[in-house]
């Protein structure tokens, strides 16, 4: 019983980071997309 507490207990790390780091890309991906949009609004100015 005891090793499989620990089995569930590791697949909810891993998916808890999996979720986190996919966030994460997202988060870097709105950044990337609103510094391009400024950086283009700025060339055509």
């Amino acid at each position: 019983m005891r090793d499989e507490v620990a089995f569930m207990q590791a697949v909810k790390v891993i998916l808890t980071k999996r979720d986190i780091s996919l966030k994460k890309k997202t988060d870097e991906e709105r950044e990337a997309a609103v510094r391009q949009i400024i950086n283009q609004a700025v060339v055509s100015e």
